[in-house]
């Protein structure tokens, strides 16, 4: 993969007997221009490691909300927080092995009716610890669930996703 490279370029190359980056970045500039035309000698370098292309940040997609069925719709408190906690956890190691930290917290509570709501929250600090993501979720329920209603699934997902290091993940820095 290489960006610039299309479909017509890339054919023409290999019909030359050009298949791996390093053979490009061997040819001449007057060989690049007959085989990939004005965008040949430019290959070239990105082949070799080389373009002055600036860098982009963009946003780092968060990872899908995926409900937790429960066992049997229940009404039950102690059942829905270790349904959030053991959500939380799962989102926590993922964002640990992306090495990133989420700023926000999202918990949606599907009903035994069908209805779905959902309620999200900034957390003080952006982390990737279960604790923390758990923390405010659990903070979340009540403001969707009052014990009136039977909880058919939960669900705990997370938003405004910063770039770390794992081992920042691990040891967040912690105000006194």
């Amino acid at each position: 993969m290489l960006p610039g490279l299309d479909l017509n370029i890339a054919r023409r190359l290999r019909a030359a007997g050009i298949r791996r980056l390093g053979q490009l970045s061997r040819l001449s500039d007057a060989q690049l221009t007959l085989l990939a035309g004005r965008t040949g000698p430019s290959l070239a370098r990105q082949a070799a490691g080389i373009d002055a292309t600036r860098i982009r940040r963009t946003a780092l997609p968060p990872p899908r909300i995926e409900d937790r069925p429960l066992a049997h719709a229940t009404a039950d408190a102690a059942i829905l927080h270790a349904a959030i906690a053991a959500e939380a956890e799962r989102l926590g190691r993922d964002l640990r092995s992306r090495g990133v930290f989420a700023r926000t917290v999202t918990l949606r509570v599907r009903f035994a009716d069908g209805r779905t709501e959902s309620r999200t929250a900034t957390l003080k600090a952006p982390s990737a610890l279960d604790d923390v993501l758990a923390g405010a979720a659990n903070d979340l329920l009540p403001r969707l669930w009052t014990g009136d209603r039977l909880v058919r699934a939960i669900g705990v997902s997370c938003a405004g996703l910063l770039a770390g290091s794992r081992e920042a993940a691990l040891f967040p820095l912690r105000h006194a």
